[in-house]
């Protein structure tokens, strides 16, 4: 299992072209929508030893990973075993290893080692398997006396590692990969080559650029692999691919640490001193191994490891850890539990731990509502959001605040009848949520109604004090809280096209629809619109609303879900009574967490217009986003009685999440449909000359031929489509997004790679493989849509 490719930005969107160390792409490539970040720690010690490895089964379809811990009087056994082909070699391994060193103790000598080594290697050669495993492995020996060194027996065979660390955060250099102790057997490494020709074997340069003994593997040391054990001999030694470990010895202090990582860890951009500094940093914060371990392995995914990850940390001092085994799980997210190969790895690995599925889920649940809980602690301080009129005890209203803030984000708004809890009375209002609910509904059922009411002035009145240009017709518009207004109609009349209206009021949205028929209405709250994607609108507007009592206490919500559903550049404008030294302030509009600048304008009749222009580079609104979602997917207020029934329902009665074929969970169709129109998948397209001196208008999609590919753009978004001489993995395909410029390879071939006809946003663009692995379609997304590309290609 190589480290990818160094020579590309490690920002790029790549499949790991040797995600496992064999090369049956179709079974072993497989990736799933969502990495399953889940752990499960397993942690044991002794007066010696405190010793904790983390696994996690990331973007895998399967954990194919063991691991191995011994503790003897004065001596350790640690080992690591990265399966390839399947999970049963690995465990073969180290349990053959665990009851050979139980019954005949610890071996002393390299020799012994390789001897071991070979005897079980054939046990499992004999059994007619196909899948193998690397193994790095350790054996510490305790000093005599006290405060001598450390021995350690190191042994390795294949591409995992170990470490040793300082508590300082310095690694150290023990002369192997990248400062490791040990060295990866790759297939090009000069020896590893010269052995595997002398034994019968050849080393070839496979898709992705990977080096691979004969063509399939590309780790050239380790247990199994039968296929790559047929030639050569007569001794196991004389193999192309051989369990001949290769073995070194160093001493250390009782103050250093011991890391053995399978390669999962470092195929990303991670390289050992960082894992080693990492560590050290956890431990001198007071968590001890078992968070460390944990640390590790989350920050694999997020430097793009793409495989299985394991990390066993080894202290030298004894006493933290209680005696025996531990175990622990710590579930990940579960957005993606409706895919079937998504809940069977997440599934799997809560099992590793003795849990089901259910019992995970419900763990997981409970965890991110005490998380939601906590970020409202975090997000809001004690003077916030109370306007100065209703400033009186600031404890106690605070304290109310912040309980109404946590049920609200754990109780969106699912029917309009129950959707209100807080019945209380807080003294300074005159309704209660759900009295103000009532009062409106009440209030637009009247006929009275139906001539409409415009608080606070037309759209004519107030649209010149708008920060920003001046708006585009084809903004996407949102006007939240319309109630009866006209503005919505307003708006169409001054020719904007796409303008969709939402208040929570069903008596409300049902008398638009009669107003106005022609245009889109919602029935929506504010406070949660889970019927909006994110970053889907130019414009929202609102008015009078957050000025209303409906509003109060509710604003740090709505803020959060108009910032999640505006695009970066785009603009929440919000027309108020409310004064500047009130508004413009951390504890309303100008807080970083909304992810927006705030300018204002007093207006006609002494209202203000407030204009929050979006980031550019705005990431998510808060962390409470993605943890509400999970809850979403699963559902909410589950019983106290009859939990468990509850959430196996639940989880039952998911639907079917489509399989994927693009990075991150992309499904084809939908790429299709953020796309416009794919290569040969609409009506109208015209075929281009490839001139590049005519280009279309940015709201016209026209497709040009160039050489080897075809490409479109419309609006922000440009499609390539690159027809392939064969089909092709994903795991043998690697694009590199910048800026400016583009790289794409299959096979080992270029197949584009220039300078851009402008610039894009890299964060949005993506790829995906259609008609079966013939095709590889891209998708640009340009920085600005009114940037119209003469060429793909400058």
């Amino acid at each position: 299992m190589a480290a990818s490719d160094q020579s590309l930005p490690v920002a790029a969107f790549a499949l790991c072209h040797s995600c496992s160390a064999c090369g049956f792409a179709a079974r072993m490539g497989a990736q799933l929508p969502k990495a399953v970040e889940s752990t499960v720690v397993e942690s044991q010690g002794s007066g010696e030893f405190d010793v904790a490895v983390a696994e996690m089964n990331g973007w895998r379809t399967s954990m194919e990973d063991a691991h191995l811990i011994m503790l003897g009087e004065g001596w350790g056994v640690f080992g690591v075993f990265d399966g390839h082909g399947g999970g049963a070699c690995s465990e073969f391994a180290a349990r053959r290893l665990r009851e050979e060193i139980e019954a005949n103790g610890c071996p002393d000598s390299d020799e012994a080692v390789k001897k071991l080594f070979i005897k079980i290697d054939q046990e499992f050669l004999d059994s007619a398997q196909s899948s193998g495993t690397t193994a790095t492995m350790c054996i510490v020996r305790k000093p005599k006396e006290a405060g001598g060194k450390h021995r350690l027996h190191v042994i390795n065979a294949g591409d995992s590692r170990t470490l040793l660390g300082k508590r300082d955060g310095s690694i150290v250099d023990g002369g192997g990969t990248d400062k490791g102790l040990t060295t990866d057997h790759k297939p090009d490494h000069p020896a590893e080559k010269a052995r595997i020709e002398r034994c019968g074997g050849k080393v070839e340069i496979a898709d992705g650029g990977v080096a691979r003994v004969n063509g399939n593997l590309s780790v050239s040391r380790g247990f199994g692999d039968k296929d790559e054990k047929m030639t050569g001999g007569p001794d196991p030694e004389d193999r192309p691919v051989t369990v001949d470990p290769e073995m070194s010895h160093f001493e250390c202090d009782e103050s250093d640490f011991l890391l053995l990582v399978c390669d999962g860890v470092s195929e990303g951009n991670f390289p050992n001193a960082e894992v080693v500094k990492l560590v050290a940093s956890t431990l001198g914060s007071g968590k001890d191994m078992r968070e460390a371990a944990r640390a590790v392995c989350h920050k694999a995914v997020e430097c793009d490891s793409k495989d299985n990850i394991t990390c066993m940390g080894v202290l030298l001092t004894g006493g933290s850890s209680s005696s025996g085994k531990r175990i622990d799980f710590h579930p990940g997210p579960m957005t993606s539990i409706g895919h079937k190969d998504f809940r069977a790895a997440y599934e799997a690995s809560a099992q590793r731990a003795g849990l089901s599925l259910v019992e995970a889920v419900m763990q997981r649940y409970d965890l991110v509502s005490d998380q939601l809980k906590a970020d409202v602690w975090r997000l809001f301080p004690t003077k916030m959001l109370l306007p100065a009129a209703a400033r009186g005890s600031w404890g106690m209203a605070a304290a109310c605040m912040r309980l109404q803030l946590c049920w609200l984000l754990l109780h969106p708004i699912q029917a309009q009848q129950d959707a209100f809890h807080d019945e209380t009375r807080d003294g300074k209002l005159e309704m209660s949520l759900k009295e103000r609910y009532e009062y409106w509904e009440k209030t637009y059922a009247d006929p009275r109604s139906a001539s409409g009411k415009d608080w606070y002035g037309s759209w004519r009145d107030f649209r010149r004090d708008v920060a920003g240009s001046k708006l585009r017709k084809n903004d996407e518009i949102l006007v939240i809280g319309c109630g009866n207004s006209a503005l919505p109609a307003d708006l169409a009349k001054q020719g904007f096209k796409h303008v969709t209206a939402a208040d929570y009021s069903q008596k409300a949205i049902e008398l638009q629809k009669r107003r106005f028929p022609k245009l889109k209405w919602v029935l929506a709250d504010a406070r949660n619109m889970p019927e909006f994607r994110d970053k889907s609108f130019d414009i929202v507007i609102e008015k009078a609303l957050m000025d209303g009592e409906g509003a109060y206490r509710q604003w740090p919500l709505m803020f959060m879900e108009i910032s999640r559903v505006l695009r970066p550049g785009g603009r929440f404008i919000s027309i108020s009574l409310g004064q500047p030294e009130e508004l413009d302030t951390e504890e309303f509009f100008n807080n970083s967490t909304y992810g927006w600048d705030v300018r204002y304008k007093l207006s006609y009749d002494d209202y203000y217009v407030y204009t929050m222009t979006k980031h550019a580079s705005s990431k998510e609104v808060a962390p409470s986003d993605a943890l509400r979602a999970e809850l979403d997917k699963i559902g909410l207020n589950p019983p106290a009685d009859g939990r468990r029934e509850w959430f196996e329902k639940k989880l039952g009665a998911l639907p079917d999440e489509k399989d994927s074929s693009g990075p991150g969970g992309m499904n084809i169709e939908e790429l299709k449909n953020m796309m416009g129109k794919g290569k040969g998948g609409g009506k109208g397209q015209s075929q281009g000359t490839g001139g590049y001196d005519a280009a279309p208008s940015a709201d016209e999609e026209v497709e040009t031929q160039e050489d080897g590919y075809t490409w479109s753009q419309k609006g922000e978004e440009v499609q390539i489509a690159i027809k392939l001489p064969q089909a092709t993995t994903k795991k043998e395909v690697k694009v590199v997004f910048k800026q400016t410029t583009i790289a794409v390879l299959a096979s080992g071939k270029t197949l584009l790679d220039g300078t851009l006809g402008g610039k894009v946003e890299t964060d949005e663009c993506t790829w995906c493989l259609v008609n079966g692995g013939t095709e590889l379609n891209v998708m640009l997304t340009k920085q600005s849509e009114k940037d119209n590309w003469k060429g793909l290609l400058k």
